[in-house]
């Protein structure tokens, strides 16, 4: 276990690494995404930072106060609806047409919004089988709302910066807030059409589905590490391997249904905040703590990319603070590179057992097949040729 005052001991030295780093926050206009940037914001040494969000008023709110933790920074506030992937492509098109580098991808998107839209079918009805976790709720893109929001838009993202993320010098690393070291049991379909069809559904968050999103999202991120470091070094690009940490939020204050406009959304926004407000005392993170948390995560050779870097510990981000060690990977060995963590930074028995199981058959590799299934039928390919 991590203390949390080696992670702010390790905080204290972002400072140390080279000055200029590019961090893109996907889902930074509130919570934790908003917090954990500011942490950043405030350590690390002339910051660029470019964040994405919907809400503008509030976009435009955060950059000022980015400004006055740290002058020295610059704020690049993109306002998007990332349920689209057409969307994620221009965004990733604007950061690739003023960047060479990114240093740090911290993706945060998430929803409670689960409200039928007019939708028309771009993709198979076979793409996304309906099973127990089933809800109708679609994207414009034929794509269940949560789904596209808290998981497809996510690995879009990495797939159109890793060539930039791979040009970076000092810190290298992908983080993923969802549900780290909470894999478990995944509802799999009955294997039609060759076994191409995975349960899916638009509520990751529904507690029972949980351990399903978890395994997905973590299995995602070693597919996206693997293909992209076989690209990518294959072909002598970039300085070396990136980092992909896949994250537990902890339990931290919630603003449930902010993102849902109604008059039953803002009755159930004021319950919340009043169970929230009697119950603060008994909460274990406040938000300002569950960032210092999530930089370190962000930011710690602790979760250094596996080896391969050009230059020795290039990349692998803040040098270890006295008593803390390189953590163990989702496949059991000791810095390979991806890592599912819980909120004291640990990576459990349990989970790497759960990822074993499901890598044993052809599970595992069926997961990114279906991801990219879904990027070319709506956007033509696997990832933006554009950028």
């Amino acid at each position: 276990m991590v203390t949390l005052q080696q992670m702010r001991d390790s905080n204290a030295q972002i400072e140390r690494l080279p000055p200029g780093l590019v961090a893109v926050f996907v889902g930074a206009t509130r919570g934790l995404g908003e917090a954990t940037m500011k942490q950043f914001a405030r350590h690390a040494k002339q910051p660029r930072i470019y964040f994405i969000g919907r809400n503008c008023w509030a976009g435009n709110k955060i950059a000022r106060e980015l400004e006055q933790l740290n002058p020295s920074g610059q704020y690049l506030y993109i306002r998007a609806d990332v349920s689209l992937l057409r969307v994620v492509d221009k965004v990733c098109l604007e950061i690739r047409r003023r960047e060479n580098a990114v240093n740090l991808l911290f993706l945060n998107t998430s929803t409670m919004q689960d409200k039928t839209s007019k939708s028309r079918k771009l993709i198979s009805s076979k793409a996304l089988t309906r099973g127990p976790l089933t809800s109708t709720t679609e994207t414009d893109e034929g794509l269940p709302y949560q789904l596209a929001v808290m998981y497809f838009s996510r690995l879009r993202f990495i797939t159109n910066l890793s060539s930039l993320l791979y040009s970076a010098t000092g810190l290298r690393r992908v983080v993923s807030i969802f549900a780290g070291a909470r894999e478990g049991w995944v509802y799999r379909s009955h294997w039609a059409d060759e076994g191409r069809e995975l349960h899916m559904s638009s509520s990751p968050c529904s507690l029972h589905a949980i351990p399903h999103y978890s395994s997905l999202m973590t299995l995602a991120l070693e597919a996206c590490a693997k293909r992209a470091a076989d690209e990518h070094l294959r072909a002598g690009l970039g300085n070396g391997l990136v980092s992909f940490v896949h994250t537990d939020p902890g339990e931290i204050p919630k603003n449930y249904w902010s993102d849902i406009p109604g008059v039953r959304a803002t009755v159930l926004r004021m319950i919340c905040r009043t169970v929230m407000w009697v119950m603060k005392n008994d909460l274990k993170l406040p938000m300002e703590e569950a960032g210092e948390r999530q930089l370190f995560f962000a930011t710690s050779r602790r979760f250094a990319p596996k080896e391969g870097s050009k230059d020795e510990h290039d990349g692998d981000g803040v040098p270890l603070v006295e008593g803390v060690t390189v953590a163990k990977g989702t496949d059991g060995i000791i810095g390979s590179g991806v890592y599912s963590v819980d909120v004291e930074g640990e990576t459990s028995e349990r989970t790497v057992s759960e990822l074993s199981e499901l890598k044993r058959g052809r599970f595992a590799p069926l997961v990114w097949e279906q991801v990219e299934r879904e990027f070319v039928a709506i956007t033509g390919g696997t990832f933006d040729m554009n950028t």
